[in-house]
């Protein structure tokens, strides 16, 4: 018996999305608030610049990784958050752009099963976006994106993106 060349077509690419559908994720990432409250749950506190919180990536690939240090052009704006305010609408959250008079290629190697911890200080002037933020709670999503370069072949560096689960937050300014 004969099968049409469509069907062995139709097997393989079903079988292609079906891996790349199922693959394991390398990181998960979440937001740790400044505190948390009985009333308002996850507070981001962010009307001092030395007000903070934090972004953990966990390598949960089974193998070690490495990812570019925020410091440097490489992963200065790797990080971002997304909000979803009243009636739906989206404010994103970036980096602003910098210009760098010196610069290198810094990575940090994350172990199996271990974390990298980003701090992050929306107060201040590195992030835009922070001042469309309401008062009331919102969600909150975290997306850790990088892009593949040449630099990050060179550095073994992970290339990829992962997002986080959105998590309500209420914002102190």
């Amino acid at each position: 018996m004969k099968i049409p060349s469509v069907c062995v077509i139709v097997v393989i690419l079903a079988t292609c999305l079906s891996s790349s559908v199922l693959a394991a994720p390398d990181w998960r990432v979440e937001l740790i608030p400044s505190r948390n409250s009985e009333g308002k749950g996850a507070v981001l506190y962010a009307a001092k610049p030395m007000d903070k919180f934090y972004i953990v990536l966990h390598n949960i690939s089974g193998k070690d990784q490495r990812v570019w240090r925020d410091w440097c052009p490489w992963g200065y704006e790797n990080l971002s958050l997304l909000a979803e305010i009243e009636g739906g609408k989206k404010v994103s959250l970036t980096v602003k752009p910098k210009e760098w008079d010196k610069a290198y290629p810094d990575s940090a190697l994350v172990r199996v099963g271990k974390s990298y911890v980003f701090e992050v200080h929306l107060a201040g002037n590195i992030w835009q976006g922070a001042e469309k933020l309401p008062e009331t709670a919102f969600k909150l999503t975290v997306i850790y994106e990088v892009k593949a370069t040449e630099g990050s072949k060179q550095k073994r560096v992970w290339t990829g993106k992962v997002i986080s689960d959105p998590a309500t937050v209420t914002l102190r300014q």
